[in-house]
């Protein structure tokens, strides 16, 4: 556990490895980044991927900073709960799915030395109710009328390539403006003569588990920039981290911790308030277990949740503009909860939909199956099996022991082999924890148009890191490390990113 060996190298560092490190100035600036004072170091604030990812720029550059983080814990709302079952398979309760096209992410895992999993299913979804199901080919094919549908639509919008509407380039596409202010829920009621009746339900279900909120409160641009750029009729691609994403977070904070994680990273410490001073320089008031304690921060990289970051006194100090600092406010949070359930043997081995990484979608209040964990090599037929239910908006916050139960019995209607479920299993509601209070943001309807990409520009000394805080891949794991260098990199633009530890 990390706070095990936090504190056994605590005692290392106060035994010999202190003592040998006595009077070396030069080794101790390169542990410690050169500067015992927080003021004089970077300020990053929170210790999730965008957190850990800015302080991992900042050590290959040997520029001083210090981390601090509300929780107990690293990664953020990146959670990989290990050794569940015999076979040793593990769960992801967050981040998860890299996209073929998120590659900064990828070239962080490379840059890591970290292995990652493809997986490529044929048919990325598979709609269930009543017992039915579309054959492989039937799939591909209305799949191919619902793609087909939602780029015809970006390209009315957008005319031709991938453009996302934002504050900057609004009246370029006075289109994409109205579809913006349109909810998710008003236009599928445009799209019910140009589909299949069953598509409206599937993809109600969909939004709620991907977004964490009704089709009502999602704009309706957020659904057509995902469909367009992330969805795939047939051999969906994407991957994961193999052992899972919490395989990331720690290798990040083990090349930023090294001997002296304390001196680098500070846990238990929840801001509580931030006032700015004249010189330009911000005191961060911080609860520990220790009381109160103040932070004169020159530069601060803030990787908060932007949820939590609005709930800061004195956060209205910080420089937005006006319109910027109502968005934050107003930006929605996802109420999203993950259901594990482990079994004796994988009754859906036959079904290469979930054995290939795509998901099963359907009315139930789970919403969203898939297989979690790394990729199951065909033939290992005895193993065990872990399957995922991704809750999102009204019904994550019902999610409870009781969840389990009404799963499983569903599941009996459609395999029987369901009932090889050995007894092991997890919630996880993302809202009940107060350093994270729900899961990824989202835009409302309207908020597209309001996003300002030059928030990051206002001011020289603070900036941000996050999910929330790129539009192009919004609420993304590849969003947080993008967001982080960015952030590092405006801070210094001479830091070089190709330098490794």
């Amino acid at each position: 556990m990390l706070k095990s060996r936090r504190n056994f190298l605590k005692s290392v560092s106060l035994g010999a490895a202190s003592l040998s490190l006595t009077g070396c100035s030069s080794m101790d600036r390169w542990i410690l980044g050169g500067s015992e004072y927080d003021s004089q170091k970077v300020v990053i604030l929170g210790a999730g991927l965008a957190g850990l990812t800015a302080a991992y720029e900042l050590k290959k550059n040997q520029i001083p900073f210090k981390v601090y983080e509300g929780s107990g814990r690293i990664g953020g709302r990146i959670w990989t709960l290990p050794d569940l079952n015999i076979s040793s398979q593990f769960a992801d309760l967050g981040g998860d799915i890299i996209e073929a096209h998120h590659q900064d992410i990828l070239n962080l895992l490379t840059e890591l030395k970290l292995l990652k999993t493809e997986m490529s299913a044929e048919v990325g979804y598979s709609w269930i109710d009543k017992g039915k199901n579309l054959s492989p080919r039937e799939k591909i094919k209305e799949f191919g009328k619902l793609s087909s549908i939602f780029h015809q639509v970006s390209a009315d919008i957008y005319g031709p390539g991938k453009q996302i509407l934002n504050f900057q380039n609004r009246e370029l596409y006075p289109k994409a403006v109205k579809l913006d202010e349109m909810s998710v829920a008003d236009f599928f009621l445009r799209l019910e003569s140009k589909w299949s009746p069953w598509m409206k339900p599937m993809m109600t279900q969909w939004v709620r588990s991907h977004w964490g909120t009704e089709p009502v409160s999602l704009s309706a641009l957020e659904l057509v920039h995902w469909m367009r750029d992330s969805f795939h009729v047939n051999y969906k691609k994407f991957y994961k981290i193999s052992g899972g994403a919490g395989i990331l977070t720690q290798s990040l904070f083990d090349r930023i911790a090294g001997v002296l994680p304390d001196r680098w990273v500070q846990f238990d410490s929840s801001l509580e308030e931030i006032r700015p001073q004249e010189n330009g320089s911000w005191s961060l008031i911080f609860k520990t277990k220790k009381g109160r304690q103040e932070v004169l921060a020159q530069q601060v990289i803030c990787a908060l949740p932007l949820h939590c970051l609005t709930s800061i006194r004195g956060w209205e100090s910080l420089p937005l503009s006006p319109s910027q600092k109502v968005l934050f406010q107003e930006m929605g949070v996802a109420s999203q909860s993950r259901l594990i359930l482990s079994f004796k043997e994988r009754f859906w081995q036959e079904d290469k939909v979930l054995t290939e990484g795509g998901s099963w979608i359907w009315s139930q209040p789970s919403q969203a199956l898939s297989q979690a964990g790394d990729k199951i090599e065909s033939g290992l037929n005895a193993v065990h099996g872990l399957l995922q239910a991704k809750v999102g908006s009204l019904e994550a916050e019902k999610v409870g022991p009781r969840s389990v139960e009404d799963l499983l019995a569903k599941l009996k209607e459609f395999y029987p082999k369901a009932s090889s479920f050995e007894g092991i299993s997890a919630i996880h509601n993302w809202k009940t924890y107060p350093w994270a209070r729900g899961g990824r943001c989202f835009l409302k309807p309207g908020q597209f148009q309001k996003f300002d990409l030059d928030f990051q520009k206002t001011a020289a000394q603070w900036k941000w890191a996050g999910d929330a805080y790129d539009l192009a891949h919004h609420g993304t794991m590849n969003a947080a490390v993008i967001t982080a260098k960015e952030a590092v990199k405006s801070l210094f633009p001479t830091a070089v990113p190709a330098t490794k530890i």
